[in-house]
């Protein structure tokens, strides 16, 4: 929807921020020397889905509502180019338009035969793109095929063309104008990864990604050279067939990690399988080198300084990594440390330092119930990319060191983890060994209370049992709206809120979806009577095709435009998806996305952001994977961390990190059943959540919606109260995702429904968006005695305590 009225000063300082940086998570995949960058605009043929439908970003609670931007047509008409491709974009416009109708019709369809509310089946899905025959006409010397896919909440992507795969019709059309034009590009407005096989030999491939509200604008700096990308990719883009888990669909009930710690890059190097582009792979148009210039440690704190030069090309950033291969037990390489060159001029060079510690990496012993680094050497090597890299020393470890002693919470799973053989480290007399004894590191022994027990005010102490059962509640929404996570009128077009039925409680906290800005209502009608949204913007805009005409008429914003009213206006900017966030790998920048939320939460008067998300990108169909940083952990905190800092600068603000833990698919996400060991939550799942706390202390957390090991992950005391409280001292809000308990149309499942007294008995504060069903549910469980009156008193006080903290 186009807007009427001018931009805003804060949109225009925050557009001018991504516009000068957002070039930044954009990385080439493949480019020659020759054909780009064009040294002015010109004719040109733009060829692709995605350049009239140019994706900003993904569905569902990572959308925003920001204000209508160019696509990719517009921006380079708007930079100069003649398009001579019209009449292919005019007779793809019928075919898209029939397609989306088609997919409207077989959805209903499938919702009636599966005896479910069309709209809720539709969250989530995306038409797949479908073969077409018309002709590519057009001057023949400059040609760009923007290739667009999109991702939502509710569903994961599809293994098949048009969605993962590519069609023939694409495959066709890419190869075509990669043969007949003297300079050709393949632009990725991506939100994962595609099937590159069938085109691999295109000369020219960048991964744009999803880049908010400026995609097409960028796009157009990169082809112009008036930008330089320099991002890396934060997950392996393999041959599907070579992922590990790919033969194995996305199961309803049980989904099982049989990968054990080998995710991502880690089964690739342990498995000598070479990826088609490596994690931590990007080019430029610049070309650098770099050097080790120094070593250095005190005790297992190693410090690694290195000289990056640009040798030639244009002014660029590079980034170095560093990557450890540890005894035979453990993945072949693991990123320990990473830095991000400023902007070097041709023949400039800048010394990095990059430092870690390695007690911060150690594996987890079941059997010992500890965190331990074994005894062995642990090879260390640099380079730009888990590919290219060069051995520089080596740490020699003598005897296991206990890092941390724990206990496990997590129940067996019915396998074992994959476990790969490969040789032991051959480590060259030439490099510098550093030893490390267990002296140099103290065990840390955790003592588990059990129990997360705080001191209550007399002013819990004082509210009735109604009123504490509504204090760990949300302000609940009846019907469809309160379903879909708009249930907030603190901030029209928010997630939720606390509650507003405690009558002597006059303060409550807003939370506003991300997590890649703010998901507001962008304009609406302020009277006597109320608001009332006017714009096509809220979340059930993309389902109000699915919806019965009752509904989408009370929903409907057409019917609200003759009121009159004062006109609010509230406009969101959209920043990067996570995964393009992160694989900027600079700190400054993502910092600067932060602030940007910030300022616009100051703006708008949004308490808590529920962003960032945080899971590991474990299978590539996951459609929420463009919610989440990387298939690292490391990467994915760094990200995280940065977002946090920025945003809770403002002491009034507060962020939420999430889905604690493993939402690594959206099939039945509800009620699924992700089976992982010990070992690989403790490794890999919780370690980004883990870092992320102690790094930046975000003030709330909410749990997933899934069972990890056969209790749901709201509900399991092991995972909030003995790692997230115990382990970890966290001292923040723990809530629910919406609608995660008292939803009784949830039936015919392997596993049961999630219940807000156990939520509440085991560690969670408060229950989103709440509901009649979880007040009577709470008061039976009070009345059983299977909850205490303390117990919902302490969980009440943690809803108290932050009100108090952000409402100063």
């Amino acid at each position: 929807m186009k807007t009427n009225y001018d931009y805003l000063p804060h949109e225009l300082e925050h557009l001018n921020y991504l516009k000068e940086n957002a070039h930044e998570c954009a990385l080439f995949l493949k480019r020659d020397d020759d054909s780009f960058p064009l040294e002015k605009p010109c004719k040109i043929v733009l060829i692709g889905n995605g350049v009239r439908y140019t994706i900003m970003g993904g569905t569902g609670s990572g959308a925003v509502n920001a204000r209508y931007l160019e696509n990719v047509e517009e921006a380079f008409e708007n930079a100069g180019f003649e398009i001579t491709s019209k009449d292919w974009l005019n007779s793809y416009d019928k075919v898209h338009f029939k397609n989306e109708k088609d997919f409207i019709k077989k959805i209903k369809k499938e919702a009636a035969k599966h005896k479910t509310m069309a709209a809720s089946y539709a969250m989530g899905k995306s038409a797949p793109e479908k073969d077409y025959e018309f002709p590519i006409i057009g001057d023949h010397k400059v040609a760009i095929y923007v290739l667009s896919r999109t991702a939502g909440e509710g569903s994961d992507r599809y293994l098949e063309k048009g969605s993962v795969y590519l069609t023939d019709t694409e495959i066709r059309d890419i190869l075509y104008l990669n043969k007949n034009y003297e300079k050709f590009m393949l632009v990725l407005n991506v939100p994962g990864i595609v099937d590159l096989e069938p085109i691999i030999e295109v000369k020219n491939i960048l991964l744009l990604s999803q880049l908010g509200s400026l995609n097409g604008h960028i796009i157009t700096d990169i082809v112009l050279g008036k930008s330089n990308p320099s991002g890396k990719l934060t997950d392996t883009w393999a041959l599907i067939k070579d992922y590990p888990y790919i033969s194995t669909p996305l199961s309803q009930d049980e989904c099982r990690y049989n990968e054990g710690t080998y995710v991502g890059y880690r089964y690739f190097s342990s498995m000598n399988i070479s990826p088609l582009f490596n994690f931590g792979f990007g080019l430029s148009y610049s070309t650098f080198k770099h050097q080790l210039v120094s070593i250095s440690n005190q005790g297992d704190k190693v410090k690694v300084k290195v000289k990056v030069t640009n040798v030639n090309g244009l002014p660029g950033k590079e980034v170095i990594q560093l990557y450890m291969s540890g005894p035979i037990s453990r993945p072949a390489l693991e990123l320990v440390a990473f830095k991000k060159s400023k902007l070097l001029g041709v023949k400039e060079s800048e010394e990095l330092i990059l430092e870690f510690s390695l007690r911060d990496f150690p594996i987890y012993d079941e059997e010992k119930e500890s965190y331990l680094l074994e005894k062995g050497n642990y090879l260390f090597k640099l380079g730009n990319s888990s590919k290219d890299l060069t051995d520089v020393f080596a740490i020699s470890i003598k005897e296991d060191i206990v890092t941390k002693k724990v206990k496990n919470v997590f129940d067996k799973t019915d396998f074992k983890d994959l476990l790969i053989v490969r040789k032991e480290n051959s480590i060259s007399s030439k490099l510098p060994i550093i030893e490390i004894d267990s002296s140099m590191i103290e065990t840390q022994n955790i003592v588990y209370n059990n129990t997360y027990d705080i001191d209550v005010p007399e002013y819990i102490k004082g509210l009735t049992d109604l009123e504490l059962i509504h204090m760990v509640l949300g302000d609940y929404k009846l019907g469809f709206q309160g379903l879909i996570g708009q249930s907030c009128s603190l901030l029209l077009g928010g997630a939720g809120e606390t509650t507003l039925r405690v009558e002597s409680l006059t303060k409550a906290l807003n939370m506003i979806d991300g997590p890649a800005g703010l998901r507001i209502t962008r304009e609406y009608i302020l009277n006597k009577n109320g608001a009332f949204i006017t714009s096509t913007d809220s979340i059930w805009d993309g389902l109000k095709n699915y919806l019965p005409k009752p509904i989408d008429y009370l929903l409907s914003y057409e019917r609200n435009l003759k009121k009159k009213g004062s006109t609010v206006v509230q406009i969101a900017t959209a920043i990067p998806i996570a995964t393009a966030l992160a694989q900027s790998f600079n700190e400054d920048f993502i910092c600067g996305c932060g602030r940007l939320v910030k300022e616009e939460m100051q703006l708008y008067g949004a308490d808590i952001w529920l962003a960032p998300g945080i899971n590991i990108h474990r299978h590539i169909l996951c459609g929420r994977n463009f919610e989440y940083y990387s298939e690292d952990p490391l990467i994915s905190a760094f990200a995280a961390s940065c977002i946090i800092k920025s945003v809770q600068e403002d002491p009034t603000k507060a962020t939420t990190i999430k889905h604690f833990a493993c939402n690594n698919q959206e099939t039945n996400r509800l009620n699924n059943n992700s089976m992982v060991s010990e070992k690989a939550m403790r490794e890999i799942y919780l370690l980004a959540f883990e870092k992320a706390i102690k790094w930046s202390n975000p003030l709330s957390i909410m749990t997933s919606y899934n069972l990890v090991n056969g209790v749901h992950s709201a509900e399991h005391h092991g995972l909030i109260i003995n790692i997230l409280r115990d382990e970890w001292n966290y001292k923040g809000l723990v809530m629910t995702d919406w609608v995660t308990s008292g939803q009784s149309y949830r039936r015919n499942n392997k596993y049961p429904n999630a219940y807000a007294s156990r939520d509440i008995k085991n560690g969670n504060n408060i229950c989103m968006p709440g509901g009649k069903s979880d007040i009577k549910d709470i008061k039976s469980a009070l009345k059983s005695g299977y909850l205490s009156r303390h117990e919902l008193e302490v969980a009440a006080t943690v809803v108290y305590n932050l009100i108090n903290r952000l409402k100063t």
